[in-house]
């Protein structure tokens, strides 16, 4: 059997995903079900759709990244929300558990090897 060339295959993807499974401008929806897999992730964060979509006009609260999915970040003591966080970012704050210390330690520790670097390319100059 012939493959379809990739643009035919997105064409065709979409309008059965229109069809079968209302798809509405990046968000599927099951016709007449609940809640999409992404409004679930959302509430356990304490966000609705809408604020998460507003935050995530301003890109991640850390870097500044826009992509195309920012996670929703929470506290995990207390399960307030916080921010929109890029995916980098919000992996790094769960290594260091939170623990503003531990980023301060790091951000030291990469600044002065910041500054020896510098040193040793001045010198080798």
């Amino acid at each position: 059997m012939p493959r379809l060339d990739k643009e035919a295959t997105k064409l065709y993807n979409r309008e059965y995903s229109r069809k079968y499974y209302g798809y509405k401008g990046g968000v599927y929806r099951a016709k007449g079900h609940g809640p999409t897999q992404r409004e679930r992730q959302l509430g356990r964060s304490g966000f609705t759709l809408s604020e998460y979509s507003e935050l995530c006009v301003f890109g991640c609260a850390i870097c500044g990244h826009k992509e195309r999915t920012l996670n929703a970040d929470h506290c995990h003591k207390t399960n307030l929300r916080r921010e929109v966080l890029c995916r980098n970012c919000n992996i790094g704050l769960g290594h260091f558990n939170d623990d503003p210390e531990k980023l301060r330690m790091a951000a030291l520790y990469v600044e002065a090897w910041r500054v020896r670097h510098a040193e040793v390319n001045k010198n080798a100059s």
